[in-house]
């Protein structure tokens, strides 16, 4: 029982330390960043995985676009778009975030595509 309960405590400690992206952090002051996201950490609600085939449909549509930049990583929730991976050059990750920035949906892009050159 008393390890049943120190494993409830714990779990509760987690959830209670968590804070949403954008929000303030109590005790410092600071805003909690989107910047660790990773794919397990994309929304299931309905909206946002709408608004990800959106633009993923987006980027596989484009024909100027190379095989690393229909590929990037594209993660969505309530609106706000988080782009990473590497691409060929500036043009494509431009283009990349502009379809990101062409969905209805869309409220805000942090466009973290890297380039392998200008």
């Amino acid at each position: 029982i008393q390890s049943s309960l120190l494993g409830v405590a714990l779990l509760l400690a987690t959830a209670c330390s968590r804070t949403e992206p954008g929000s303030v952090h109590a005790s410092t002051g600071t805003v909690n960043s989107d910047s660790n996201r990773t794919a397990t950490s994309q929304s299931n609600e309905k909206s946002d995985l709408d608004h990800l085939a959106t633009i993923r449909k987006a980027l596989v549509a484009d024909d100027s676009l190379s095989v690393a930049a229909k590929n990037v990583q594209v993660l969505t929730r309530n609106g706000d778009v988080l782009l990473r991976g590497k691409v060929p050059s500036t043009v494509e990750r431009e283009a990349v975030e502009a379809h990101a920035r062409g969905c209805a949906a869309t409220r805000a892009v942090d466009n973290q595509i890297e380039t392998e050159k200008n």
